[in-house]
């Protein structure tokens, strides 16, 4: 998996500080978010894409959508909204 250092260190850098606040009050922290887009990005590269690739992503605006955003950009797939 490729190696984005950049957005490595801005996730990482407040890793303790909420990222996602939601309607309920359940927040998310940067590091928590960052493991659960690499996450996503791991099951990206199982079924065989790879950077510079392009997926189209045809979902609503959501937190779904921003995971998935930022594991395409993980691993250095283009990500088509």
């Amino acid at each position: 998996m490729r190696d984005n250092v950049k957005l490595d260190n801005i996730f990482h850098k407040d890793k303790n500080n909420d990222f996602l606040i939601r309607d309920d009050g359940s927040v998310t922290s940067y590091f928590e978010f960052w493991i659960e887009a690499k996450e996503i990005a791991i099951k990206l590269l199982s079924i065989g894409l790879k950077e510079d690739d392009f997926l189209i992503l045809k979902i609503e605006n959501s937190e779904d959508y921003l995971k998935l955003y930022i594991a395409c950009m993980q691993i250095g797939i283009i990500a088509c909204p």
